[in-house]
């Protein structure tokens, strides 16, 4: 595409000024010019993260630690440090004009800024190179400096001995960012697992000296792997093998947890930009650490040999060891870890594919690739100082979805108070209306807007400015006239909605970390014990602190808990505890690496009555426990992020139980049943590497903090519950307890509901359905890979449209109609 020149860009002016007959002084000028005036046929973009703004000062004007900016004739809240980076990098990179947002464009000119943004697909397509500068200063001296949700991702990071600076003193040191050497040292662990398969040590492999050696110099290299080298090489393993890796993968992980990677406008940056070089920045130095592809790549490449090298440990052994188990457990988490960072590489990868190749309007008809968009921007939510930005940041991805005079649908008021529904409604209306095609986001129910309802209400409050709105983005159907949507639905569900659970958020101190109160319906209630006598059920309501190495059999016993109890009609706690904890995938701090083995969800209960406790056994409502996992340090859950960490959700059963737990756990514990389509896969890839998540992170969101969700259920008996509740007390003790499953079936058919829905006497009209959202082929061929969830929908009368009212928890709920097409309004 022809070269199109922004309105001002940096101008570096490199003179000579003679100090003498033999000698001249180099003297560099910067300043803000229009490029046209200039002649300019070439310039470069730079990328960066503002970080905490300046008050507002006069960059034109020199002072005693600034030599000025001519050009600028407006203030500007750039810090001065951020400034003189970019300075900086046009010596360092001996660039002529580059272009800045912050000095290059007038952050309080409403009408520049939104013609600028409407812009920005054109002018990083126009660049002949786009620049990433990357923060490498200690991340302890910047503590309190940031916003506080970046300080609290910063020193977890630092915490959990992952250096993300140059030069930092932290733990962990990261003596060189050199991609190349990073690619090379893989290459070598490669080459190294490929001639040692069926050898633990270098000496019984065909190795070259030179090898050996280098094997030698890793093993006496500073050691970041998370098992002691002792009990490495205890457990016969080649100690430098496992450092080799962990230094790699040490590097690849550090820069992408580094705070650059967490804001919209940088996402949207590096999915326009081209030739991207990477700059490393602290206050006394800056250095190319790569190209940004390289970096990518290394991404998948960590992956990969994490995979090779915990197939390499465990295949040449028959029988491991306790010292084996324990390297592999680490392995397995690292395994958790790349994967995670491998897909959204890899869709970041396919985003940039997608919209080189459809060209400025890609978006038009690329229907999986605007999927991939949202799935890259949420999987991970991302941050924006003004909740304007969560929309304004993607409006160079989206090129030409809004004119500038449309844009202003996407500007805050300022009595507004961050409300952000109006935003939100705007951008998937403007999406739908400019696709023909119905888009819109995973959510309990929609709004009451008379048309375009399938459209929810955006309840995030202003303290809220994440990616979280993206979450679950699903695309409906063909749009028709007055916002309707027309799509196949499968209708004439069987039975009547009905609540028997409730559901609430509910804001907690940031320090609140992980605590679980459980307080079943019988505690503190008696038991039979004979056929004349009972005895009082315990009600454990004091916490208590589990620490370190017995984090994980508590885990295991609580979840079994809630099995019994949320998913009985399985018959089957075991498989259920399995597929949350592997969901959860929880990290704590232990003392000894053999307190998390392999397989610890079953080793830590083996040989105890947790093992494989028949159901009737178990007697959930009889329970109660209030703990604190001290050690808890954080988990893998799509759920879990810094804006649900510090939010606890209250689960009430028909019954009279009722759990307090974290968000994140709740829900995984919830859509974890049986027969879930929620819970069923978190996050995957589609054959062409885009990304399709399927979870509930769209269903309850931070801004639904206080608000009440009810589980419904088409089918069997919710007062089920109450009657087993019932049997578990009045049976004697240590008797199993009986269920007649025919004549009081468990409730199946869920689904998820706003609190106010009622399905009351006066409703025998209703019609209910729901919208698959995965896996299957519609009439136009298109396909839909993954999904979020079914959408429930319901209509009053027969001549009535459907409405969108909740989100289906199983996959498939008993119907007399089958699939066929319905209008949504």
């Amino acid at each position: 595409m022809a070269a199109v020149l922004p309105l001002r860009v940096i101008h570096r002016k490199v003179t000579w000024e003679s100090e003498g007959s033999d000698q001249a002084r180099r003297v560099t000028e910067f300043s803000v010019e229009d490029p046209r005036a200039l002649g300019v046929q070439r310039f470069d973009i730079v990328s960066y993260r503002w970080g905490k703004q300046a008050k507002p000062w006069n960059c034109a004007q020199p002072s005693r630690d600034w030599d000025g900016l001519p050009g600028v004739n407006w203030t500007v809240k750039i810090r001065k440090p951020r400034l003189k980076d970019i300075l900086r990098l046009m010596e360092e990179a001996d660039i002529d004009f580059l272009w800045a947002d912050c000095v290059c464009l007038d952050q309080e000119n409403q009408a520049e800024k939104r013609a600028e943004i409407a812009r920005m697909y054109e002018y990083y397509k126009s660049a002949n190179q786009c620049h990433i500068i990357v923060d490498m200063e200690d991340i302890t001296a910047r503590e309190g400096e940031d916003d506080e949700e970046v300080d609290e991702e910063a020193l977890e990071a630092v915490d959990s001995g992952v250096n993300l600076e140059m030069g930092s003193s932290s733990t962990v040191h990261n003596p060189v960012w050199e991609p190349q050497t990073i690619v090379d040292d893989l290459k070598f662990l490669d080459h190294i697992l490929h001639h040692m398969v069926g050898a633990a040590r270098a000496t019984d492999a065909l190795l070259s000296p030179n090898v050996i050696r280098q094997l030698s110099d890793w093993a006496e290299a500073p050691w970041l792997f998370r098992v002691s080298q002792a009990a490495v090489r205890a457990a016969a393993v080649e100690p430098g093998i496992l450092n080799c890796y962990a230094t790699c993968i040490s590097h690849v992980r550090s820069l992408f947890r580094n705070l650059y990677f967490s804001r919209v406008w940088t996402f949207q940056e590096m999915l326009l930009g081209k030739n991207i070089t990477m700059w490393g920045v602290n206050p006394d130095d800056m250095k190319c650490i790569g190209q940004f592809g390289t970096w990518m790549d290394l991404a998948i490449d960590a992956s990969d040999k994490a995979f090779k090298l915990r197939n390499w440990i465990d295949d040449c052994r028959r029988f491991n060891t306790r010292g084996i188990n324990a390297i592999l457990q680490v392995i397995e988490e690292d395994l958790l870890n790349l994967t995670f960072l491998r897909t959204q590489v890899q869709g970041i990868n396919s985003a940039r594919t997608d919209i080189i190749a459809g060209g400025a309007r890609w978006w038009r008809d690329n229907y999986k690739g605007i999927c991939n968009i949202f799935s890259a921007i949420s999987i991970w939510p991302r941050q924006c100082k003004e909740p304007a930005d969560i929309f304004m940041g993607l409006l160079g991805v989206f090129c030409g979805l809004f004119s500038e005079e449309e844009s202003k649908q996407l500007e805050l008021p300022e009595d507004s108070d961050g409300d952000i529904d109006p935003l939100a409604f705007a951008f998937f209306k403007q999406l739908s209306l400019k696709t023909g095609r119905a888009w819109t986001r995973l959510a309990i129910s929609s709004g009451e807007r008379g048309e375009w309802d399938w459209i929810p209400v955006a309840a995030t409050p202003k303290h809220i400015r994440t990616t979280d709105i993206f979450a679950g983005v699903v695309e409906l159907g063909a749009l028709r006239p007055k916002g309707r949507v027309k799509t196949v639905a499968v209708t004439g569900l069987l039975g009547t909605p009905r609540p028997y659970i409730r559901l609430q958020t509910h804001q907690q101190p940031k320090d609140w970390g992980f605590n679980l109160i459980f307080r079943g319906c019988n505690a503190g209630k008696r038991v039979k014990i004979s056929t004349f006598k009972s005895e009082p059920i315990p009600l454990n309501d004091r916490t208590v602190s589990i620490t370190g190495d017995v984090t994980g059999r508590t885990l295991v016993q609580a979840t079994t808990i809630l099995g019994a109890l949320l998913d009985p009609a399985a018959q089957d706690v075991v498989s259920y505890r399995r597929r949350v904890l592997d969901k959860l995938a929880p990290r704590w701090r232990v003392t000894d690496p053999n307190a998390k083995p392999a397989g610890w969800i079953d080793r830590c209960v083996s040989g105890t009555p947790w093992e494989n406790p028949p159901l009737e056994h178990i007697r959930a409502h009889n329970h109660s426990m209030a703990i604190r996992l001290q050690d808890f340090t954080g988990c893998e859950s799509r759920l879990y992020n810094d804006a649900t960490k510090a939010i606890a959700c209250e689960m009430r059963l028909a019954c009279g139980c009722t759990l307090l737990a974290p968000f994140y756990f709740v829900i995984e514990a919830l859509i974890g049943v049986e027969g879930s389509f929620l819970g069923e896969m978190t996050v995957g890839l589609d054959r062409d590497s885009r990304i399709f998540l399927q979870d509930g992170v769209g269903l309850i969101q931070p801004g639904d903090v206080g608000k009440s969700f009810s589980v419904v259920a088409f089918q069997g008996n919710v007062n089920a519950y109450r009657a087993y509740a019932t049997s578990c007390r009045k049976v004697k003790k240590n008797k199993p307890v009986p269920w007649n499953n025919v004549k009081m079936p468990w409730p199946r058919g869920r689904a998820i509901v706003k609190e106010e829905f009622r399905h009351g006497l006066g409703d025998v009209m209703r019609d209910y359905g729901y919208i698959r959202m995965g896996g299957y082929v519609r009439e136009d061929g298109y396909q839909q890979v993954g999904g979020s969830g079914n959408l429930l929908i319901c209509r009053g009368h027969p001549a009535d449209d459907y409405r969108i009212i909740g989100v289906c928890v199983d996959e498939y709920i008993e119907n007399k109609k089958g699939e066929r097409s319905v209008v949504v309004r």
